[in-house]
């Protein structure tokens, strides 16, 4: 995957297959730091964005999505809403985002009005966010209809090199979508289209979280070889073009990142499967990486990327095993060409992940002709994954990727029963194993040894019980008659 603005994290790819299948991670590290963003709605609320779509109108799924960018926000953020039709009004004045339950009160009391004339809205905004100390100033625009023409190149150019980026979002096949996409482009934003407003709130909150999670980086930074690869043979690494933005992102367990800069992984690849995927995070145009496409090994760096990441064929055969004893497994591989001849002297090694996802390298030692061993922890329950791989292209085209699962404890390999032990709690109870086929009528009956010492009183006793229960009803008897 190429970066861009839509790409990645950016692009709202993270979460999805995609995501699994790269080497790197889309969204950002929760210890980013928090950073004062000011942001500005500039809303339509002409009479076109009462138009239902299934239970809600465009104007109440806009007030949704605003809201719900807003809980993004950090309190410590700013954040205002400035509504239009044919007149502009500051909805929610530029106040904290921690105010939510007034930015709420605000926002239902939006109601709908006349035409659209975006302009004056978007210029009040503008305005509004030069006189706010922040360090990062950004509008989003929601329209569904086309507005009056103006110079809003000019308008937003400006804002943009003082430092206030505006994305866009077009509703409907009746929206201006080439002037949005157009004012994006010159406020260094991003721009949206939708025919589904019910698609408006997760536009609004993926472009807060790009905001939020600080998900592009636009400052010109110098890239770090920081390993060698395979893709970059016979190409001179030592002074690498410079980038002018990426796409942030961090490595995953068991990838490689070949280049890096200060923001993270710049060119990263691993093996996926039976396949390899490469992420480059900046990208290969002329906004982020124009010195890129003018570097000298261009072409030869870009068709290397896409031949190392295709299926290669081998002219080896590999036949591995994998068995458990207790708590460590054995990974064992048998090395042959095509011939079945064995192939010796490999520096082989094994990339082993565990059931949790965790990761770990170890190196295979030849043990006999062809044949190549190493141990790991397999303490886990689940599905392991061997990637096997030589550390030179020579040594193994294309790595290799085994699996292994365990699928329950070592107590439920016991199917048996364990006379020994049954007979030996017999003994000491002083019991006896019985045997399931031998129905007994005494099965629960203790066979107990009693003796009897002395005579026993207790028919003496009983007796006495009744006879001193007859004088006591007698005299209670005698006494409620004569008292």
């Amino acid at each position: 995957m190429i970066g861009g603005d839509q790409s990645f994290g950016a692009g709202h790819y993270n979460k999805t297959p995609i995501e699994e299948v790269l080497p790197v991670f889309m969204d950002a590290p929760t210890d980013l730091k928090f950073s004062a963003l000011c942001l500005v709605f500039v809303i339509d609320k002409s009479s076109s964005m009462t138009t239902r779509y299934t239970d809600k109108s465009k104007l109440e799924l806009a007030k949704i999505a605003a809201f719900s960018a807003v809980e993004l926000l950090n309190p410590t953020d700013q954040v205002g809403i400035v509504t239009f039709d044919s007149r502009f009004k500051w909805t929610v004045p530029i106040m904290s985002a921690g105010e939510r339950q007034t930015i709420a009160d605000k926002l239902t009391r939006i109601r709908e009005g006349g035409g659209t004339e975006l302009y004056s809205a978007l210029e009040e905004a503008l305005a509004g966010l030069r006189n706010v100390e922040a360090s990062r100033k950004h509008v989003i625009v929601l329209s569904d209809g086309m507005t009056n023409d103006a110079d809003f190149q000019t308008l937003v150019e400006s804002a943009s090199a003082s430092g206030i980026s505006v994305s866009t979002v077009a509703i409907g096949t009746d929206s201006d979508k080439e002037l949005l996409q157009s004012i994006a482009v010159w406020g260094q934003g991003r721009s949206y289209y939708t025919d589904n407003p019910d698609t408006i709130p997760r536009i609004f909150t993926g472009e807060t979280k790009i905001l939020t999670k600080e998900l592009l980086s636009e400052t010109p930074v110098q890239p770090l070889q920081t390993a060698p690869h395979d893709m970059l043979r016979g190409i001179d690494t030592e002074t690498l073009p410079m980038i002018d933005g990426q796409v942030i992102t961090y490595p995953k367990p068991g990838a490689q990142m070949i280049f890096r800069t200060v923001q993270g992984p710049l060119l990263s690849a691993w093996q996926y499967g039976l396949g390899r995927s490469v992420a480059f995070t900046s990208d290969l145009s002329g906004r982020w990486g124009k010195e890129w496409v003018r570097w000298e090994h261009y072409g030869q760096f870009v068709a290397q990327i896409v031949k190392w990441a295709q299926r290669q064929e081998t002219d080896r055969e590999y036949r591995a095993a994998i068995e458990r004893k207790g708590e460590t497994g054995t990974f064992v591989v048998d090395v042959t060409d095509r011939q079945q001849h064995f192939i010796n002297h490999l520096n082989l090694t094994a990339n082993i992940i565990s059931p949790a996802g965790d990761s770990q390298v170890f190196l295979l030692e030849q043990t006999a002709p062809g044949r190549y061993q190493t141990s790991f922890p397999a303490e886990e329950i689940g599905a392991y994954y061997c990637n096997l791989f030589g550390a030179q292209t020579t040594e193994m085209n294309r790595s290799e990727v085994f699996g292994f699962g365990i699928p329950y404890t070592d107590e439920f390999s016991q199917t048996g029963v364990n006379m020994e032990l049954l007979q030996q709690l017999a003994d000491i109870t002083h019991g006896q194993v019985l045997n399931v086929d031998d129905t007994r009528t005494n099965i629960f009956t203790a066979a107990a040894d009693v003796k009897n010492n002395g005579k026993a009183l207790w028919p003496y006793l009983s007796g006495l019980f009744l006879v001193l229960l007859l004088i006591d009803v007698t005299v209670r008897k005698i006494f409620t008659t004569f008292f």
